[in-house]
């Protein structure tokens, strides 16, 4: 029996390569570079630096409280997709998932992740077209173990067969959540334009049809086309690997040899697709595709087919001319298209390598314009503004001044930036070692080096009319698009373009707006740390409190970076009157954002970063980044707003409220979008829902704007906070600039504003169910909430750690054992001031109907009680100890995670800034029985707080096992609100074994894709900047502008219909208003 894992078999020789590598000069990490005897390339890097950076600590001795920060691990395969065998289209990709599925050494199924996640990490993995990318982080004192677990998958592999079904049905689920993006949709189109004996034309993703239904009618067998796969290209030759940890590069290089010098190398050679033709030099390219896109936006993306650019690395050609192209000051494309009304938005590419838009066989360089329905109309018109900025680019030849001005940014952004997440940078490094020489590791994706203007004027003069090919997508195109992509569904069609167009386009002069950008004056060139002028509290001091405004201020002792971070919130009491008042809001910021993109780009463009975002509270604005110019685009931004109001042009209006109404539509036809608004319009009051926005939305004025400006400034309290290399004197400028500028009225107290409180639930269960509104979209979500309510520390810690022990069985049942969706996830749940928790499944319609979901869920409740039940005082205690020492990790990686805690802290009134410090001593006292009786009081039917509330979104026409809507039903509506009255036909299927801590309901933890542990999660918008969900997906075959569109609530039959919710004000009026809520 092969037994490839015994330490006494592996070799303890390793290569060292001399290593210059150019890093940060804020990279105290120390590198080193060896190569094992099985031809495995590893790269070191110690973390150890405190005190002079020489002495590591011993491995031995290391404990949890000494961690401060997470040791992290990445192998990079140096195959893709590329190396898909035509017969299975989609095995590099499954590969990549099986691989986790046990080894021989550790042969559970779920071992690594159950062993990552209770020490506090997460793992995760990618297949790109050349390469594929493992990698994990976790506690420093379980690094060694971990690395031999990690290892064993590419020594020993299982590959069970009865794992094969179940994986093959994630890797669907993963196709089937990706459907609706426009990436996954674009990619195919692509692939159709390619040449067909070009790997690039292969459908890489996979999914059951490729993976199983078609290999089994041409009696393929996956299972040995798996091995196959892994025992030609999974060798050791084509491996890189970087460790990261607080260990002496000694000790790391030992480990290094330990675990990865029995993976087998082959001998063979890499693959290699540079001697290809180039992919894109076909018919089918160069020529006009209309489409039906994913997302409700008239859309126009011009390509050209290039060739690989990886040698060019130092000059970056291409990211070159897309700086200037998608440039959005005065003087550029977007600047002419904007003030046309033909456009809202640009976008280039011409970055990384190892993307479809660039690897060995050719590079995608492409522009794309978010067009209005003016611009879609005036589309030859943009073409030619399009061709004449080109023109003048190549009549103006490479601009040294510009180049430095590049360059310039991006050394000053390398040179200060903070350390970063440890399983980030050696994913990063892993993959560049496959294209970059040792040396370059680190700079060659990020810096401009050398000025080459032969390469620039070169790639200039390929962008020719003759050569673009273009891709116009409007869901106005659906009758006309005759054509279906065979896998993501996309119709479209193919014509053309006329040699007269083509002519025009390519003889277009420069026109006289275009010009290269002026000097840029926000780029700092000061980066001196400041001498503090206030005493040192380590917490956020109030430096100032007028009738106007209050000032918080917490000077940087601890990054010492010249960076600084401002938050202000503009309370006013007229924001949360009513859905006109928020949509005028909504309406507003989006014309503020839009006038700014084009005063602060180069604020933008010198790595400052601002966002302006309409809230319940008020307006919310943050700015960030390099301390020296940050209050030149404060003040900036304050006179902008100022000159604003009452002074909005009419086109501009109708414009953006156009661009608003497809906005909100956009953001309500994602399941996981709606799903999250229902939950909060029925639990916060007042919360206006985007779909009642909507509503309102098309019957505002012009003139209803300019009012709403200046009731907005009768009264105004401003909120700030300042934190970084700032002075507390700057603060106290900046807060006497905005208050002369916008608080000229009477002043709002902020002991008058109006909170958003919280509805307690009834008690048992509760079941809001609607359709999806978007009918080509088979994925549906369910959220089950489980309420606390009001909360003190301890039940706010006691629900974090349960949510904790839940995250692995989440992921572990729901996901892989059941497969009920690809995206599975337990929430902790702060909402205003409630507590509470959520389990949320995202599934696809087609396969499991929501009874089912819903039981399952509670199913696995009841499940996570048996075991923690089992649960030994010492594990408990590991738990305890893991998530405490994560918590102090993670909690301020950087400063801006510092400074968003605090103002959290600010804007809910709660002004707990020492809360993690309380959080983590209160944590430790708890005991397992807190833990257990929390869980089962709210999941158990005669549990004491047994609160939930069920919400389900589910696909309007669904196959096989999901919701029937007869032909009988009869719809009504009652109070504005659809109403399906018919009881819904559905039938069971058997169940086969087929932030930061002051948390709002915006922050979650996550157990998807990246299988998280203990990290943050993604964010769910309460309010939120819907301005800047232009291009989330949606269906918009029936979409008009003047439609009404309405929440569809549906009965449930299996359900007492006086637990099911069919019309939110009715049922929220029955319900108890908590007071506000702070947990204290």
């Amino acid at each position: 029996m092969k037994k490839a894992y015994r330490a006494s078999s592996q070799s303890n020789n390793a290569k060292i390569i001399p290593l210059e590598i150019e890093k940060s000069p804020n990279d105290r990490r120390k590198y080193r570079a060896i190569k094992l005897e099985n031809g495995i390339k590893c790269l070191l890097c110690c973390d150890a630096y405190s005190g002079d950076g020489e002495q590591a600590p011993d491995p031995k001795k290391i404990t949890n409280e000494q961690d401060d920060k997470l040791a992290a691990a990445a192998l990079c395969v140096g195959i893709g997709s590329f190396c898909d065998p035509v017969e299975v289209p989609g095995l590099a990709h499954f590969m990549e998932h099986m691989v986790f599925m046990g080894s021989e050494k550790y042969p559970e199924e779920n071992a690594f992740d159950v062993f990552i996640k209770r020490n506090g990490g997460s793992t995760n993995a990618h297949t790109e077209y050349e390469h594929t990318t493992f990698f994990f982080d976790v506690m420093p004192n379980k690094f060694r173990e971990a690395l031999d677990r990690f290892s064993q998958f590419f020594i020993s592999p299982l590959f069970r067969e009865h794992s094969i079904d179940r994986e093959i049905e994630a890797i669907d689920n993963e196709f089937q959540m990706a459907l609706p993006t426009e990436r996954c949709r674009k990619e195919q189109l692509f692939c159709l334009m390619a040449n067909k004996g070009h790997p690039i034309s292969k459908f890489m993703w996979g999914n059951h049809k490729t993976l199983r239904d078609i290999p089994a009618k041409r009696e393929i067998n996956v299972h040995k086309a798996l091995k196959d796969f892994h025992s030609t290209f999974y060798s050791a030759g084509h491996m890189t690997v970087c460790l990261q940890a607080k260990y002496s590069l000694d000790v790391l290089q030992k480990w290094a040899i330990e675990c990865f010098s029995l993976i087998p190398n082959n001998n063979k050679p890499k693959p290699s697709f540079n001697h290809l033709p180039p992919p894109y030099d076909t018919d089918e390219f160069r020529k006009l595709y209309k489409y039906v896109p994913a997302k409700n936006v008239h859309m126009l993306e011009v390509t050209w087919a290039l060739p690989c650019m990886i040698e060019h690395y130092k000059t970056k050609p291409l990211y070159y001319i897309s700086w200037l192209i998608g440039h959005e000051g005065e003087g550029s494309l977007l600047s002419y298209l904007k003030k046309k009304l033909w456009a809202t938005g640009i976008s280039t590419w011409g970055g990384s390598y190892g993307a479809w838009e660039h690897n060995s066989t050719g590079a995608i360089f492409y522009i794309t314009i978010a067009l209005t329905e003016d611009g879609l109309t005036h589309m030859h018109g943009v073409m030619l503004a399009l061709f004449s900025y080109i023109a003048m680019l190549k009549s103006q030849g490479p601009c040294l001044e510009v180049f430095r001005q590049i360059k310039t940014i991006q050394q000053n952004d390398f040179n200060l930036q903070d350390d970063g997440d440890p399983c980030e940078h050696v994913e990063m490094l892993s993959e560049a070692m496959q294209y970059y020489s040792l040396k370059d590791i680190i700079t060659g994706d990020q810096l401009m080096r050398t000025y080459n203007p032969d390469i620039i004027s070169s790639c200039i003069n390929m962008l020719t009319a003759t050569d673009c090919n273009i891709c116009l997508g409007s869901r106005s195109f659906a009758s006309a698009c005759d054509l279906t992509e065979v896998w993501c569904g996309t119709k479209y069609s193919c014509n053309k373009i006329g040699q007269d167009i083509i002519e025009k386009w390519q003889n277009v002069k420069p026109h006289k707006d275009f010009h290269f950008p002026d000097k840029n004056p926000f780029i700092a060139t000061d980066f001196r740390i400041r001498v503090p002028d206030s005493p040192d509290t380590g917490l956020p001091v109030l430096i100032s409190q007028t009738n106007f405004s209050c000032s918080y201020y917490k000077k940087d002792n601890l990054y010492l970076m010249p960076r600084g971070y401002i938050m202000v919130m503009i309370r006013s009491p007229v924001v949360g009157d009513s859905s006109k008042n928020m949509a005028l809001l909504d309406l507003w910021m989006l014309i503020l954002n839009d006038v700014l993109s084009e005063k602060a780009y180069g604020a933008t463009a010198a790595q400052l970063a601002f966002s302006i975002n309409a809230t319940f509270s008020g307006i919310e604005i943050k700015l960030r980044g390099f301390n020296h110019q940050l209050p030149l685009l404060f003040q900036l931004i304050v006179d902008t707003i100022d000159n604003m109001k009452g002074h909005v042009e009419e086109s501009l209006f109708i414009a953006k409220k156009e661009q608003l109404l497809r906005s909100y539509y956009n953001f309500f036809f994602k399941p996981a979008k709606l799903n999250n608004d229902i939950r909060l319009s029925i639990l916060q009051d007042p919360f206006i829902s985007c779909v009642w926005r909507r509503q309102i939305l098309p019957n505002l004025t012009l003139k209803d704007l300019h009012n709403f400006q200046k009731s907005y400034f009768d009264q105004v309290y401003f909120e700030m906070l300042f934190v970084g290399n700032l002075r507390a004197a700057e603060a106290k400028e900046m807060e006497a600039y905005i208050c002369r500028k916008l608080g000229r009225s009477k002043p709002f107290n902020p002991k008058d504003r109006i909170y958003q409180r919280v509805r307690e639930l009834p008690n048992n269960e509760t079941f809001c169910r609607v359709l999806n509104f978007n009918k080509e979209d088979q994925n549906c979500v369910i959220t089950n909430y489980y309420q606390h309510g009001p909360a003190n520390l301890k039940d706010s810690v006691t629900n974090e750690l349960l949510v904790n022990c839940m995250e692995e069985p989440c992921f572990d049942i729901l996901r892989t054992r059941e497969q009920l969706g690809y995206q599975v996830f337990v929430t902790d749940r702060v909402t205003s001031g409630a507590l509470g928790f959520s389990v949320t499944v995202n599934s696809m319609a087609t396969k499991f109907d929501m009874i089912k979901l819903d039981s399952r869920i509670e199913m696995f409740l009841r499940e996570v009680i048996k075991l923690l039940s089992k649960m030994s005082s010492k594990e408990f205690k590991n738990q305890v100890s893991s998530l405490v020492t994560v918590k102090r990790i993670n909690e301020d990686s950087h400063m801006g995670e510092e400074a968003e805690r605090y103002w959290a802290e600010i804007v809910t009134g709660a002004l707990k800034f020492d809360r993690l410090n309380k959080e983590l001593e209160t944590m430790q006292k708890l005991n397992l029985n807190d833990v257990i009786s929390w869980l089962t009081d709210h999941v158990l039917p005669q549990g004491s707080h047994r609160r939930k509330l069920s919400i389900q979104v589910t696909q309007r026409s669904p196959l096989n096992n999901e919701t029937k809507i007869s032909n009988n039903y009869q719809n009504r509506i009652v109070n504005g609100v659809k109403i399906v009255t018919d009881a819904l036909k559905m039938r069971r299927t058997d169940i086969r074994d087929d932030h930061d801590r002051n948390r709002s309901d915006s922050k979650v933890k996550n157990t998807s894709t990246a299988k998280n542990s203990l990290g943050s999660g993604p964010k769910n918008v309460d309010i939120g900047p819907i301005t800047e969900q232009l291009l989330s997906s949606e269906d918009s075959d029936d979409y008009n502008k003047d439609k009404v569109y309405e929440l569809t609530f549906l009965p449930i039959r299996e359900i007492n219909e006086n637990k099911v919710i069919l019309n939110i004000h009715k049922f929220k009026e029955k319900l108890n208003l908590y007071p506000v809520l702070k947990i204290l």
